[in-house]
């Protein structure tokens, strides 16, 4: 008898300790930790497409436009690019502000932009799809606009000028400190960050070249 205790807590500290592993390893898989397992290889988490190597999209919404960027990489030639900006009203629906645009090349790279006048605050969503030999990928971002802010003011004196480019250049470089406003209206593309990408807007911005 004592040696069929003895075996029966054996058994069930060594299932005990698998099952503790077990789901420790199923805990980190939600909460997407990606680690090797049997359970959930890497490849199911990463989908590949099969005629499209990337796709990069950038959208932001400044001083009374909303602009939307693209940079599309595919394994084939013959690729589609379809873009369109909404504006969610009521709280859901997403309503057409613009006529889209639509790209077509030949080649295996196609990038351009495309920008509408937006003319209240709210959120604006830009919608890009992607088509390639019968693949289709859509790919979105969405943008708050508040449109009493002035983006890219960094000395906010009212007017867009390259030194605003300069002085978000030195933010960017941490040769000068920023505050919680600058920050707001200088983080144009609302990546938490202020980088030489947000300088380059302000810039084009300057210039009127968007």
């Amino acid at each position: 008898m004592k040696r069929f205790v003895a075996l029966l807590i054996c058994i069930v500290t060594v299932f005990g300790c698998q099952l503790n592993v077990f789901a420790e390893s199923c805990s980190d898989t939600e909460t997407f930790v990606v680690v090797p397992s049997t359970t959930a290889p890497i490849a199911n988490l990463q989908p590949e497409y099969k005629n499209i190597n990337s796709i990069n999209i950038t959208f932001y919404v400044a001083n009374g436009r909303a602009y939307a960027t693209y940079a599309v990489s595919s394994k084939k030639n013959s690729v589609t690019v379809s873009v369109k900006i909404e504006k969610r009203t009521l709280g859901f629906i997403w309503v057409d502000i613009g006529d889209g645009k639509q790209e077509k090349t030949d080649k295996k790279y196609l990038s351009g932009s495309y920008s509408v006048p937006v003319s209240e605050s709210g959120i604006y969503r830009m919608s890009v799809e992607v088509k390639c030999n019968g693949e289709k990928v859509t790919k979105t971002s969405a943008f708050d606009y508040d449109h009493k802010i002035l983006m890219g003011d960094a000395n906010s004196d009212g007017v867009i000028h390259a030194n605003d480019a300069r002085q978000i250049l030195r933010f960017s470089a941490k040769l000068q400190k920023y505050n919680n406003n600058q920050k707001l209206i200088c983080d144009i593309d609302k990546n938490d960050y202020i980088t030489a990408a947000d300088a380059r807007i302000v810039l084009r911005m300057s210039a009127k070249l968007v």
